[in-house]
């Protein structure tokens, strides 16, 4: 597999079947298999290290990478092995160890590039439509974390004030 990025190529020598991948701003790749679990690779060693093991709540995990968490959204595990199993976000450090495990409970479809304050993802409406939430990442390890659902414009205030700090 050849992945290429804004610091170059990667290219990556592996039999697994790699479902979801992602990138940490320093060009790290993590990337998740089914059978396996998250991996990190790092293109100056050539190595990859098995860094957490997958489970029946992640098999199918969908990742992604602020530069200081990955993100491992377990929504296709409905799809794929288990109908019945709760919607969640398992937030890890860069080392893969778990930090919180957050319920997708507002329809999260999608995770967004967060920023150092705010932890940000895609949600469906009812009707079809598309809404955005957040969570602040001073609360990412606190047990009853949630989704806070705001609209277009709350969201462009959020990125407002980020820029301003």
């Amino acid at each position: 597999m050849k992945y290429e990025t804004d610091m170059g190529k990667t290219e990556l020598d592996t039999e697994a079947t790699v479902n979801s991948y992602t990138f940490s701003g320093d060009g790290t790749l993590y990337y998740f298999t089914s059978t396996e679990g998250l991996y990190r690779y790092k293109a100056e060693t050539g190595k990859a290290e098995l860094i957490r093991a997958c489970d029946e709540e992640t098999m199918y995990a969908v990742l992604s990478c602020d530069g200081t968490r990955i993100y491992l959204d377990n929504r296709n595990n409905r799809f794929y092995y288990n109908e019945a199993s709760e919607h969640r976000i398992f937030v890890c450090d860069l080392e893969g160890k778990l930090i919180n495990s957050i319920p997708g409970g507002i329809n999260i479809t999608e995770l967004a590039d967060g920023d150092n304050l705010y932890t940000k993802a895609f949600a469906a409406g009812e009707n079809g439509g598309e809404f955005r939430s957040y969570i602040k990442n001073s609360e990412l390890t606190a047990p009853n974390a949630e989704w806070m659902l705001v609209d277009r414009q709350a969201w462009n205030a959020l990125v407002v004030t980020e820029n301003r700090r």
